[in-house]
C-alpha cells in the first residue's frame, strides 16, 4: 500500500498534497535487515537488465546476473532463498511492466 501511494513520481505529488493539506506525513514502512538487503540487491541486479525488440520488452533477470552481483558481495540469508526472491521480485515487477503496457494501449 505504502509503496503504490508514495513511490516514484506520484509518491512525491502525495507527499506534496499532504503537507499542502497539514496532513501528518504516513510512516515509512520498517524493514529489516533482510528484507532490505534483498530489495538493494535486487535494485542492483536488475540495473543491469536487458531488453529486447523495438519496444524495448524488459528480459527476465537470470542465474548470471544474479552470480555477478554475488562475485563482489556476501548474502545474510541462503543462497536458494536469495535466489528465489530476486527471481520473484524479478515476475512482479515485469508483470506489472507488461499490465502498463496494456494499459497504454488501451489509452490509444
Amino acid at each position: 500500500m505504502w509503496l503504490k501511494e508514495f513511490g516514484g513520481e506520484q509518491g512525491e505529488k502525495a507527499k506534496w498534497r499532504r503537507e499542502k493539506l497539514n496532513l501528518p506525513p504516513i510512516p515509512e514502512p520498517e524493514i529489516d535487515a533482510v528484507t532490505g538487503e534483498i530489495l538493494n540487491a535486487y535494485a542492483m541486479i536488475s540495473r543491469g537488465r536487458k531488453y529486447a525488440g523495438m519496444a524495448g520488452v524488459p528480459l527476465p533477470l537470470s542465474l548470471n546476473d544474479i552470480e555477478l552481483y554475488l562475485a563482489s558481495r556476501t548474502i545474510l540469508i541462503d543462497r536458494i532463498e536469495f535466489d528465489a526472491a530476486i527471481l520473484a521480485l524479478d515476475d512482479a515487477w515485469r508483470d506489472e511492466w507488461a499490465e502498463e503496457q496494456k494499459r497504454q494501449a488501451k489509452v490509444k
